[in-house]
């Protein structure tokens, strides 16, 4: 059964702000939601650590997926962390504002500073600045139900329960408006991973659909071989003809011959032609976060986890777009002030 809620006024505030502000970097909702998800695996993981006891929704590996659908024009980002409850999705979704909402709501006022959602735990939200609608699907670690929330942000969401795949944790479905279509490219998503997030420990997949040519099956190959079979045994009879024969029988042989040849070709061409959706995989963060180095490590690099660090506090300061490389005038290879340069 479904059950529609309206958002609380706060909340509905920001979400009117979200959708009619025009606002440039729209890449900040990946970060957000990435972010996100990590959160809800560390907190999986503590309990993991905590508990004596079994988890009853266990998931063998913690791991983030980005999933693109060319057809349907989504973006789907899953985690294998702590899940949602249906009270969890009406609370932490709509009906309780966060503390930070409102102060949130002041700082845009002041300048125009919607990278900082994060910092005031309403980063979810920012889902909206690419998508007009946004399923959540969610099943809590020690619960058997899962439930979906939706949206559309029009000032009420839905929660029901439903059936799914997900053994553990939360899947965000969003549906981009036409003018964001060019999140659907993988490389594209790659990028910002690497760019915001490629300190998280977790493996974030990046799973994708292309277009290849239909691969020619092996029983075409059979067929050929039985048919060159049979035109040699005709050609032995067409042998053991009287001569006068031989001649017009090898032409009539020839034209068939030239004419199945043809026909081949014009099949090979035309599956050539057809196309299938075939899907793929590839891990779009690659670097190992700093706390993973073994002890008494030597940076080998300074220039580039210099920059890394940079990066976060630089994030966590005001959230403003980060070029992939850093300026030597910004941060160079000594990075003064960071201390790094002292580690060699």
């Amino acid at each position: 059964m479904q059950e529609v809620y309206e958002f609380q006024a706060e909340i509905n505030q920001l979400l009117s702000i979200i959708i009619n502000t025009f606002y440039s970097n729209k890449d900040i909702f990946l970060r957000e939601l990435i972010s996100n998800a990590a959160d809800a695996i560390d907190k999986i993981r503590h309990i993991e650590l905590c508990s004596k006891d079994t988890v009853k929704n266990h998931v063998d590996e913690h791991q983030i997926t980005i999933r693109v659908s060319m057809d349907g024009q989504t973006i789907t980002i899953e985690d294998t962390g702590l899940g949602m409850s249906k009270d969890d999705l009406i609370n932490h979704l709509g009906v309780i504002a966060k503390s930070g909402t409102k102060s949130f709501m002041e700082a845009l006022e002041d300048s125009d500073k919607m990278s900082l959602i994060g910092q005031f735990g309403v980063g979810f939200y920012a889902a909206y600045l690419v998508a007009d609608n946004v399923q959540v699907f969610s099943k809590r670690y020690d619960e058997d139900n899962c439930y979906k929330w939706e949206s559309r942000a029009g000032g009420t969401f839905t929660v029901t329960e439903c059936e799914s795949d997900i053994v553990r944790g939360t899947r965000v479905v969003l549906f981009l408006k036409p003018e964001n279509s060019n999140y659907i490219d993988h490389t594209k998503l790659c990028q910002l991973v690497k760019k915001y997030n490629d300190f998280i420990e977790y493996p974030i997949m990046v799973e994708y659909e292309v277009e290849e040519d239909v691969p020619e099956e092996e029983e075409e190959d059979i067929e050929e071989i039985e048919e060159n079979d049979k035109k040699e045994e005709n050609n032995e009879e067409n042998d053991k003809k009287e001569e006068n024969n031989e001649e017009n029988d090898k032409k009539e042989e020839n034209n068939e011959e030239n004419d199945k040849k043809e026909e081949n070709n014009e099949e090979n061409d035309k599956k050539g032609k057809e196309k299938i959706i075939v899907k793929k995989k590839e891990k779009a963060n690659n670097q190992k976060p700093l706390w993973h180095k073994p002890p008494g490590f030597s940076i080998s690099e300074p220039s580039t986890y210099s920059q890394k660090i940079f990066n976060i506090i630089h994030l966590g300061m005001n959230g403003d777009d980060i070029e992939e490389e850093v300026d030597e005038e910004v941060c160079g290879s000594s990075c003064p002030g960071t201390g790094l340069e002292s580690l060699d």
